[in-house]
């Protein structure tokens, strides 16, 4: 893994990670991803990631609920992620964080 996290992390201390339901296939959120959150959802199986709003590592998704991590993709240029998900109270569907439509286009 600290090979992958080495190429992923080499040019930017924050990366976007796509998260998406692993069930659905939904878009749940665009969330930024540093090393220390990268890390810490290997180590826990459940998805972290950085909240640039309150500068530090969160768990929680739009929704509220904990996510468990279900796999992590990198593109082939290691700029972005792909994370799929599942949530960790099965009472608690994942809610996207695109709800809201532009019109007008």
């Amino acid at each position: 893994m600290n090979d992958e996290m080495d190429r992923i992390f080499e040019l930017c201390d924050l990366v976007p990670a796509i998260v998406q339901d692993d069930g659905s296939g939904e878009v749940i959120m665009l969330a930024y991803m540093n090393r220390e959150s990268f890390r810490k959802s290997f180590e826990t199986g459940e998805f972290w990631h950085f909240d640039r709003a309150r500068g530090k590592l969160s768990n929680l998704a739009p929704s509220g609920a904990a996510q468990r991590l279900a796999s992590v993709r990198m593109s082939g240029e290691a700029d972005a992620l792909l994370v799929r998900v599942t949530p960790t109270d099965r009472n608690c569907a994942n809610v996207s964080a695109f709800d809201m439509e532009i019109t007008g286009i």
